[in-house]
């Protein structure tokens, strides 16, 4: 035997196949699910909402919100509801996002912001849940929390809100 060298055994290519591919899934996970990103990003949206909202660009709101916001608000309706908002609340002047959570919904999951709100018309807490897909953040609901009531569009309810 000679000069002949022993066959390697497959299960430890197998294994180090398998290992290689475990340590690249779990690479791009903790890449998708990088918390500190997507809370960057969803304050990002959150200062582009309010901008947004207090230029009265309700339509580009809707345009760039999410497809579940889409699905359980007709435009028509969301355009009631903005000028609504405006009215009751005013301009938005502040926002302090002083927490955040991610849940494991849709393709990387929803990212909320949450923190006290400045408006002329008074304080308010306020949450917007952001879908992070693909480094990009969608509208996919609004909670303002003012004297006790709270306000949210579209809502949890499955209903489609016409």
């Amino acid at each position: 035997m000679v000069g002949r060298m022993k066959p390697r055994s497959r299960f430890v290519i197998g294994s180090n196949l398998s290992m290689l591919t475990i340590f690249s899934l779990a690479t791009t996970l903790i890449g998708c699910n990088d918390t500190a990103k997507q809370r960057s990003l969803a304050v990002t949206a959150a200062r582009r909402f309010q901008t947004l909202y207090n230029s009265g660009s309700c339509e580009q709101l809707y345009t760039d919100a999410s497809q579940y916001f889409k699905s359980h608000e007709t435009s028509v309706r969301w355009s009631r509801d903005c000028v609504q908002l405006r009215t009751r609340f005013g301009r938005w002047s502040d926002f302090k996002p002083e927490s955040n959570n991610s849940w494991p919904i849709g393709g990387v999951g929803i990212v909320w912001v949450r923190g006290p709100a400045q408006f002329e018309n008074g304080e308010a807490q306020v949450r917007l849940d952001w879908d992070i897909a693909n480094d990009h953040a969608t509208l996919f609901n609004i909670l303002i929390e003012a004297g006790g009531e709270p306000i949210s569009v579209p809502g949890f309810t499955g209903e489609v809100r016409d």
